[in-house]
């Protein structure tokens, strides 16, 4: 006997062993990161390219709320 089930829970149920798949695929390369190489100077060279992008996240977000601010500052 067959269940009809509609395709939103379908697409849910794919997305969601999908996602488990991703995940443990994110875990086997960190541990293959962490046992084959030189962990902590890859470590630096991913914060030294990740700062200015981290720097540039903050400078766009207050320029998009220094205008918000003057004017409760204003008013």
């Amino acid at each position: 006997m067959q269940v009809y089930v509609p395709d939103c829970l379908r697409a849910e149920e794919l997305f969601r062993l999908r996602t488990r798949d991703a995940e443990g695929n994110l875990r086997k390369r960190f541990n293959h990161l962490v046992e084959t190489t030189d962990w902590d100077r890859e470590l630096s060279r991913l914060e030294r390219a990740a700062g200015p992008a981290c720097w540039g996240v903050i400078g766009l977000s207050l320029l998009y709320f220094i205008p918000f601010c003057l004017s409760l500052l204003l008013a």
